[in-house]
């Protein structure tokens, strides 16, 4: 590879330094003729790209730029689910359907599926073989016992927070954590913490009642199987 690389490099530059010192008007070439100048010349001057750059940067307000860019970063790591502590502890379903916002065509031209038509997200995926077997945990960040679950958990299961920041997960020792501030209305999220399990067409829940989560956290710790769910 380093061979080529060098060969075609040489031969850039070997063909580069031909065109340069090639006199152009002294070819013999019978078709062509010197049509001489008319009109006025104009001088051409380009403006330099590097220099426009350094110009402008001169004039921009770079503490002011680095501030809004922290504090929009700061809005894109914060989540702002601000959902509600569960108060009791139970098992529901939740169906995942969506709309098409446009219809679906076939290589025939002819339409498939209309704009509107409604359908069940998980039974596409588990007609497919994309049933994910990790859960997903949706959590208050800012929640103490929440975040001790979390940890728990963390290598099996999949983490979502509702509120906090994931720059206080990264304090938290919390990996892989992401902002579900856009699941929780699709999924149906109503409080934290929740658990939700993939069964083929849809989500097994279990909301836990925050004052309980002390005894959870002790018999996960144990290493007893909590969310025993019907295949």
């Amino acid at each position: 590879m380093k061979i080529f690389l060098f060969t075609l490099f040489f031969s850039s530059l070997l063909f580069s330094s031909v065109v340069k010192n090639y006199d152009w008007r002294k070819r013999n070439d019978s078709n062509v003729t010197d049509l001489g100048v008319y009109g006025r010349l104009y001088k051409i001057e380009e403006v330099s790209l590097i220099k426009e750059i350094e110009k402008k940067a001169k004039t921009v307000d770079w503490k002011k730029q680095l501030s809004a860019f922290k504090e929009s970063e700061k809005r894109i790591m914060t989540a702002k689910g601000d959902l509600p502590l569960c108060q009791t502890t139970r098992k529901r379903t939740v169906f995942v359907i969506n709309t098409l916002e446009s219809p679906i065509f076939g290589s025939d031209g002819k339409e498939i599926y209309k704009k509107g038509y409604k359908y069940n997200v998980l039974k596409l995926m588990s007609e497919h073989g994309l049933i994910d077997k990790k859960p997903m945990l949706f959590f208050n960040e800012n929640e103490v016992r929440q975040v001790a679950y979390a940890k728990l958990i963390n290598n099996s299961t999949h983490l979502y927070i509702t509120d906090g920041s994931l720059e206080k997960t990264a304090d938290d020792n919390l990996n892989n954590v992401y902002i579900g501030d856009s699941l929780i209305k699709q999924f149906k999220v109503q409080c934290t913490p929740s658990i939700y399990i993939q069964k083929k067409d849809r989500f097994e829940v279990f909301e836990i009642d925050n004052n309980y989560l002390k005894t959870i956290i002790k018999k996960t710790q144990k290493g007893e199987s909590l969310w025993k769910t019907k295949k």
